[in-house]
């Protein structure tokens, strides 16, 4: 059942239910589209271009530092496993060319 308010626009020949089993959330998703646009505009403006990407929830508080980011290899997804069907939502570092969604 498609949603009668407020989440973004599919294309034509999707359908949420195609998309996302029940426990995902798709506007957590478009958030991840909005933040790539963002690093996008913001690369072009200021003539720079980002290695890495850290997605985290807004309620999530940081304690301590993740360390040195050298020493993350650079051709994987970094997170935690909270399941086994889906990227966590609570943190990942993303290499930048992995970013587009």
């Amino acid at each position: 059942v498609e949603p009668s308010c407020c989440w973004p626009k599919l294309r034509p020949d999707l359908h949420y239910e195609d998309c996302f089993p029940r426990w995902s959330g798709t506007v957590q998703w478009r958030g991840k589209e909005q933040c790539e646009a963002d690093i996008d505009q913001y690369e072009v403006a200021y003539g720079v271009d980002f290695d890495w990407v850290l997605w985290t929830r807004p309620d999530v508080r940081w304690e301590f530092p993740i360390g040195d980011i050298r020493s993350f290899p650079s051709d994987r997804v970094h997170t935690t496993k909270t399941t086994y069907t889906e990227l966590s939502d609570i943190f990942a570092l993303v290499p930048r060319r992995y970013m587009p969604i």
